[in-house]
């Protein structure tokens, strides 16, 4: 019994030595720590039920985050009967039928709607793109693929009088779409609701867009008056990209030049030429678009040039000459051709034909007869450093080679440096 006792008095001890450096923890009630919401009505589309959700979700997290649980019955109806008074006020062709809540650390609340009787049987999209040139209203087009789909989703069987409730949950749609697949430009739109709902959609360029557009042309086939008169009109038809945002020209840059190659080759007094351009759009500079055009015949080779001799030793007025060259191309290497040389001042012509051949695009080769002279002509030719040319001929007749260095100031004009082999001069040409 004493022992009994003994352990009794030890084993309290030991309970109050607990209590006392050990006190029991005070368990605290569970808590909301999420918030859901479910909208339930027949037909509501996909955007208009989330805008909604969010909405109610809102409130409930107002309202219920972080509120201990369990929750009173009584409190609980009061609380259904608060979010369907709200929610009813700020809705628009819908109304609250009854809200139901099941209380738990993650809340959720069922919102049951009944929408209004007078809804839209069917949209009408229009985009709006008469402002803009149909090559690039092509791409725009191709860009906004599938954004009337919005449209539709959102608006069709919706009753009328949600269509302004709604826009706003549009516009943020719209803004996603159009990062995605359209930054360059902004997307407005205007709604006319009714039993049929009009819907038009405009594009807004974003600066920088596009003020000036340089054109540089290049040809070796083509004489520089049929050249400039191509540039023009390629030019013409590259100022659709004025008022263009410059990001968009240069995201769809081969798009865009291969609609400017086919409307070089659209131009019919060039047919008979059977031209074929290469347009690159090389870059931006700011609100300038810097572009480039090789414009090459398929079935011609045409030069047309004029020079004058300073410093030869039998110089004289006669040394003015002009010469015109057509070659007729056999591949896109061979042709044959046929060379006059006039010299105005007395009228006196040269006549020769010959046989040509590009052994690669910067170097020529040819050989041809003179018929006025009675002697056969070697020529060959290189193209270096964009300016640059160097040139040889060797006249069998009277055994005599000529060379020339070439530099072109412009595409018009240039500074030929001619040796012979008993004779140095310079030469002044001009290229038409």
């Amino acid at each position: 019994m004493k022992n009994f006792l003994k352990g009794n008095f030890l084993c309290a001890i030991s309970i109050l030595v607990a209590l006392i450096f050990f006190p029991i923890q005070n368990v605290s009630a569970e808590r909301i720590n999420q918030v859901h919401a479910m909208i339930h009505s027949e037909n509501i589309p996909p955007i208009v039920r989330d805008r909604m959700e969010f909405s109610v979700k809102t409130i409930g997290e107002q309202l219920f985050e972080g509120m201990e649980l369990p929750i009173t019955r009584e409190w609980k109806s009061m609380q259904e009967k608060t979010i369907a008074t709200v929610f009813d006020k700020v809705l628009s062709g819908y109304s609250v039928d009854n809200v139901q809540i099941d209380f738990d650390t993650m809340t959720v609340i069922h919102v049951h709607l009944i929408p209004w009787e007078n809804r839209i049987n069917r949209v009408e999209f229009k985009l709006q793109l008469e402002n803009l040139d149909p090559k690039i209203a092509t791409l725009v087009k191709k860009d906004l693929d599938g954004v009337d789909e919005l449209f539709y989703d959102s608006l069709n069987d919706l009753p009328i009088a949600a269509t302004d409730w709604i826009s706003g949950a549009i516009k943020r749609q719209l803004e996603s779409f159009e990062q995605v697949r359209i930054p360059e430009y902004r997307l407005e739109f205007d709604i006319e609701p009714g039993d049929i709902t009009r819907v038009e959609l405009y594009a807004i360029p974003r600066a920088p867009i596009v003020r000036t557009v340089d054109l540089e042309t290049e040809s070796r086939s083509l004489p520089v008056f049929i050249r400039d008169e191509q540039n023009r009109f390629l030019k013409t038809g590259m100022e659709s990209l004025i008022a263009v945002p410059v990001n968009f020209v240069i995201r769809h840059r081969k798009d865009l030049e291969t609609q400017f190659e086919n409307y070089a080759r659209s131009e019919k007094k060039f047919r008979s030429f059977r031209l074929k351009t290469e347009v690159s759009i090389r870059r931006a500079e700011g609100e300038k678009i810097i572009a480039k055009a090789k414009t090459e015949s398929n079935r011609f080779d045409i030069d047309l040039e004029a020079w004058a001799d300073f410093g030869r030793t039998n110089y004289s007025k006669d040394d003015l000459t002009l010469r015109f060259d057509l070659g007729r191309k056999l591949s896109s290497a061979d042709k044959i051709f046929i060379m006059t040389d006039l010299r105005p001042v007395n009228m006196r012509w040269k006549f020769s034909a010959g046989y040509g051949r590009d052994l690669r695009n910067d170097f020529h080769t040819s050989i041809r007869y003179n018929f006025s002279d009675e002697q056969f002509i070697a020529g060959a030719s290189f193209d270096f450093l964009k300016s640059w040319r160097f040139r040889y001929e060797y006249r069998f007749e009277d055994s005599t080679g000529e060379a020339g260095i070439l530099y072109k100031f412009k595409d018009r004009v240039g500074l030929e440096y001619v040796i012979e082999s008993d004779e140095n001069w310079i030469r002044l040409m001009g290229f038409f």
